[in-house]
C-alpha cells in the first residue's frame, strides 16, 4: 500500500470515527433530555391527580429526583466520554494522520533529490569535456534557478584566475567580480556561503557597490580531491537568498560538476604526460608514430626529417647535463618558431627530432630545414649559450610506403650528413653500406 492510499485510509477512518461518536453523543444527549423531560411532565401530572394524597405526592417527588440525578449523570457520562476518550482518540487519528502526512512529503522531497541528483550525474558523466559539463551546468541552471543570474566561474592552466565557463542562459551572468580563487571567500573557507543582504557589514566585499543596487548572493565554491577550482555564484533580490530545495540542488550542481571536471582535467593531464616530452615539452616518439601512421593511412604527402644534434656528448660532457638540457630546450623553441602550425615536430629520443611537413616534397622541405639551422646559431647567440648544430636527413612519400622504411631512409640521409661535415642538410634516399654506415654510427656523436 503507498503513503497516498495509507494517508487516505487512515483520513477516511478519521471522518468516519469523528462524525459517528459526535452524532452519537449528540443522539445520547437528546435521549437523556427527552427522558427527563418527559418524566418529568408525566410527574406533574400524576402529581395533580394525588394531590389529595401527601404520601404519594412526595413518593412521586422523590421518584422524579432520582430521574433527574441519572439523567444528570447520564449527561455527565456522555460528556466524560467525548472529552477523556472519544476527542482524545480522534486527535490521535488526526496527528497520525498529518505523521503520515509530513513522512510523505519528507520522502517525496527526498525522491526528488535523488532523481536530481542521479539525473545531474548521468549528464555530467555523458560529458566527454569541459564544454559538455559547462553546458550541463547551463542547463541546470535555467531549470533549477531560471530567474537568478548566476555564473560558473573556473580556474584557468595557472591556477591564478577565475575565467566565466557558463552562465545562466535565461538570467545572464552574476557579475562577481572576483578574479582569483583564494579572492572569494567561499574558496578560502572551502565551504558554501550564504549572504542574504550586501548591504550588510559582513556581507562578501565583492557583492557591494553594484549598480544594480542590493542584492543577497550564494556562492558555492568547487574543489576536488582538495584543489580549489572554482565558484558557482548565484545571486538573487536583496533579502531573499536561496534555501531549501533551490540550494540543494544548486550545491549538488557545484559539487558533482567538480567532480566531473576534476575528473576530466586529470585524464587530460595524464594523457598529454604520457603523449609528450617532459624536458622539451614536444610529442614523443608514440604520439609522432600515431600521428604520422594515420597521415599514411589518408594517403597525405608530407616530407619526413631526422635530426639529430651534433656532438652533442661533448657538449654534455664540457658543460655538464644541465647545458645539454638548455640546448635541447633552446632546439626546440627555435623549431617549433620555424614550423608552420600544422607541421609535427617530435622529440624521437635523446638528441634526435623528427619533422613531419604535410603537403611538401623533400627538395621543398630543404629550404625550411635551412632556415631552422640558421636559426638556431642566431637563437645561440642572443642566449650567449655554447654554439649548437644540428645534422638533418629528409625524405618523402614517394621514397616508401611505410613509416618504417621512410625513417629508416631518412636516417640513412642523416648519417651521410654527419659523414659529410655535419650542420647541413642532406636529401634522401642514399646509398650506405654495411661499412659506411658503421663509421657513421660512430661520427654520429
Amino acid at each position: 500500500m503507498t503513503t497516498d492510499s495509507r494517508v487516505g485510509v487512515l483520513d477516511g477512518i478519521r471522518r468516519r470515527f469523528s462524525r459517528r461518536w459526535k452524532v452519537g453523543i449528540a443522539i445520547g444527549t437528546l435521549l437523556v433530555g427527552v427522558n427527563w423531560l418527559g418524566y418529568r411532565l408525566a410527574t406533574n401530572d400524576v402529581m395533580e391527580r394525588l394531590a389529595g394524597d401527601p404520601e404519594a405526592v412526595a413518593s412521586v417527588r422523590r421518584m422524579a429526583e432520582v430521574n433527574a440525578f441519572l439523567a444528570f449523570v447520564a449527561l455527565a457520562v456522555l460528556a466524560a466520554l467525548a472529552v477523556l476518550f472519544f476527542r482524545p482518540l480522534d486527535r490521535t487519528l488526526s496527528a497520525e494522520a498529518q505523521w503520515i502526512r509530513d513522512l510523505e512529503e519528507s520522502q517525496s522531497i527526498d525522491v526528488e533529490k535523488r532523481r536530481f541528483d542521479h539525473e545531474l550525474h548521468e549528464a555530467l558523466e555523458m560529458a566527454s569535456d569541459e564544454a559538455g559539463a559547462t553546458a550541463v551546468v547551463r542547463h541546470v541552471l535555467s531549470d533549477v534557478v531560471p530567474e537568478r543570474p548566476a555564473e560558473l566561474k573556473l580556474a584557468d592552466s595557472s591556477d591564478s584566475h577565475l575565467v566565466v565557463r557558463s552562465e545562466s542562459p535565461t538570467a545572464g551572468r552574476a557579475g562577481c567580480d572576483v578574479a582569483a580563487p583564494y579572492d572569494c571567500p567561499a574558496v578560502r573557507k572551502a565551504q558554501p556561503l550564504s549572504f542574504p543582504s550586501s548591504g550588510a557589514v559582513n556581507a562578501c566585499p565583492h557583492l557591494r557597490g553594484r549598480v544594480d543596487g542590493g542584492c543577497s548572493a550564494n556562492c558555492v565554491p568547487l574543489s576536488f580531491m582538495g584543489r580549489s577550482m572554482g565558484v558557482l555564484h548565484v545571486i538573487g533580490p536583496d533579502h531573499e537568498p536561496l534555501d531549501g530545495s533551490a540550494l540543494e540542488k544548486v550545491t549538488s550542481l557545484a559539487v558533482q560538476t567538480s567532480a566531473q571536471i576534476g575528473t576530466l582535467r586529470a585524464f587530460a593531464k595524464a594523457q598529454l604526460q604520457a603523449s609528450t616530452d617532459g624536458l622539451t615539452g614536444l610529442i614523443n616518439r608514440r604520439s609522432a608514430e600515431e600521428e604520422l601512421g594515420q597521415w599514411l593511412e589518408r594517403g597525405e604527402q608530407f616530407s619526413l626529417a631526422v635530426i639529430d644534434l651534433d656532438r652533442f656528448k661533448r657538449l654534455n660532457d664540457a658543460h655538464g647535463h644541465q647545458a645539454g638540457d638548455r640546448a635541447l630546450r633552446l632546439f626546440a623553441d627555435t623549431v617549433r618558431r620555424t614550423l608552420r602550425s600544422r607541421d609535427l615536430f617530435a622529440r624521437w629520443g635523446g638528441e634526435e627530432f623528427v619533422v613531419g611537413l604535410p603537403g611538401m616534397d623533400r627538395w621543398a622541405a630543404v629550404d625550411t630545414l635551412d632556415r631552422i639551422r640558421l636559426a638556431l646559431v642566431e637563437a645561440c647567440a642572443r642566449a650567449e649559450a655554447p654554439t649548437v648544430t644540428a645534422s638533418f636527413g629528409v625524405v618523402d612519400t614517394a621514397c616508401g610506403e611505410s613509416l618504417d622504411v621512410l625513417v629508416r631512409l631518412a636516417d640513412d640521409a642523416l648519417l651521410s650528413a654527419k659523414r659529410s661535415g655535419r650542420d647541413r642538410v642532406v636529401v634522401g634516399p642514399i646509398d650506405i653500406g654495411p661499412a659506411d654506415e658503421h663509421v657513421s654510427q660512430l661520427e654520429r656523436t
